[in-house]
């Protein structure tokens, strides 16, 4: 059988071929007798394990729990705490947001897909201009609207519950007239102020997200590498597009639409002038299609060279806030999709379960690439030692001003492992308290991580 030369099959045993002898083309040897084919195809249908794969070498399925380690790493388990024998990977199927099939229907049926299509039929030729925003200091973007013609199953309210009570807030038929443009509108409002967005959201949160949030700003701009800078901004705009997409927005300047803000303080639009449903929709059209599956693709790419270069030291300062604010983001993801399942009274513990089940699951794979890439030396309990300091400074390629930041994350990671009043990191995840900050992000700390519980799919 004829195999095309590759980085996954160069390290197998291989012979020449014959005849003309093309240069690169060699053929495999045949296995040694029935176990060895039947082991290998067993490896191909379950894939080799992360650490297997990194070190290029045989992965043998343990046939006895073939869902456990393999039998190679069981060999290596004298010298591993635990092995982390999983096969999980970083590739363009993660979740790193919550993905969905289709526009939410409840807001219209116009859109099957993500696939930005304008509308065409409407009420009125003349475009309206209005700013929109989530309340993050002063930020807001202008988009074009035009009042169109409604069809069935277009929704002409917003609505909430209270103690199971429906309140309704009834909206006029405006839609944005170009998406493309609207996209570009939208992603130059991230790019240009997700430095006060995150600022903003996070200026409630605790020491440890605020200082870590900080930091990765000030890496994004000052790191020596461009690949570090453009990994901390891909993952930067990536939260700020999943919040602006999952939370509540609303219309301010001069022109509201000819509505008044809602005056129900039971609402999450009080004193808010809220979007259109159909506008809604758009909204996610642009999101997914324009800015968030683009970041996603990036940031995976970019993930998948600098954890697995052959020298992952001096890429672990990003690598690590990076991991933080993907965790977080799942944090806050989860926890606003409990809120809105509650808000339109559903009986679900989520309003999108598959969505969140699998952005959990994407979040264990994240957690798996760093405390592999780790090697089981945990930067934060070396900074515990001033003996150690030389060699965590060796480990990372870390400057003084670094290893400050990981004492002083050290210092408030152990400070929430002793806190009385909610255990914090310890007890939200016997809770299984998925929507707390700390959730996914305590995992980062543990020094013999083994995978956490997650939301289950209906």
């Amino acid at each position: 059988r004829r195999k095309k030369n590759s980085s996954l099959t160069s390290n197998r045993m291989k012979s020449k071929t014959s005849g003309c002898g093309t240069k690169g083309s060699k053929t495999r040897s045949p296995f040694p007798d029935e176990e060895s084919r039947k082991a290998t195809a067993l490896t191909r249908k379950l894939k080799s394990c992360l650490r297997c794969s990194r070190q290029k070498i045989r992965c043998i399925i343990n046939t006895h729990d073939p869902k456990g380690p393999c039998e190679t790493c069981l060999r290596a388990s004298s010298t591993m705490s635990r092995p982390l024998c999983f096969r999980y990977k970083i590739t363009n199927s993660i979740s790193l947001y919550r993905e969905q099939k289709e526009p939410n229907p409840i807001w219209t049926r116009r859109w099957k897909d993500f696939t930005p299509q304008n509308i065409t039929l409407w009420a009125s030729t003349t475009i309206r201009k209005i700013k929109v925003t989530h309340g993050m200091g002063n930020s807001s973007y202008e988009l074009e609207v035009q009042k169109f013609v409604p069809m069935d199953g277009d929704l002409m309210y917003k609505f909430w519950t209270v103690n199971g009570d429906e309140r309704k807030c009834f909206v006029p038929p405006y839609a944005i007239v170009d998406l493309e443009k609207a996209a570009q509108s939208r992603f130059r409002f991230i790019r240009d102020n997700f430095k006060t967005y995150i600022e903003c959201s996070v200026s409630n949160s605790d020491e440890l997200i605020q200082l870590t949030y900080e930091r990765a700003l000030r890496h994004s701009a000052e790191a020596k590498g461009e690949e570090e800078k453009t990994l901390l901004r891909h993952a930067l705009y990536m939260w700020v597009a999943a919040r602006m997409s999952s939370t509540t927005e609303w219309l301010c300047g001069d022109d509201l639409l000819d509505m008044e803000p809602v005056t129900d303080a039971a609402s999450p639009y009080y004193k808010h002038t809220p979007i259109p449903p159909v506008m809604s929709a758009q909204f996610q059209i642009i999101a997914i299609s324009k800015i968030l599956r683009p970041l996603k693709e990036g940031l995976v790419n970019l993930l998948t060279r600098m954890s697995s270069a052959a020298d992952t030291r001096k890429n672990w300062f990003a690598l690590y806030l990076t991991y933080f604010i993907l965790l977080h983001s799942c944090a806050l993801v989860t926890r606003r999709d409990r809120e809105y399942a509650r808000q339109i009274n559903l009986s679900t513990p989520f309003a999108n379960p598959q969505s969140i089940s699998d952005h959990h699951f994407s979040a264990l794979i994240l957690l798996l690439q760093f405390h592999y890439s780790n090697k089981k030396s945990m930067p934060f309990t070396l900074v515990e030692s001033s003996a150690k300091l030389h060699e965590l400074k060796k480990f990372a390629e870390l400057n003084e001003d670094q290893v400050q930041f990981l004492k002083d994350t050290a210092k408030l990671v152990q400070q929430k492992r002793k806190m009385r009043q909610c255990e914090m990191m310890l007890k939200v995840r016997e809770d299984r308290n998925f929507g707390n900050d700390y959730y996914f992000i305590s995992q980062l700390y543990d020094a013999d991580w083994c995978p956490t519980p997650i939301a289950e799919a209906l």
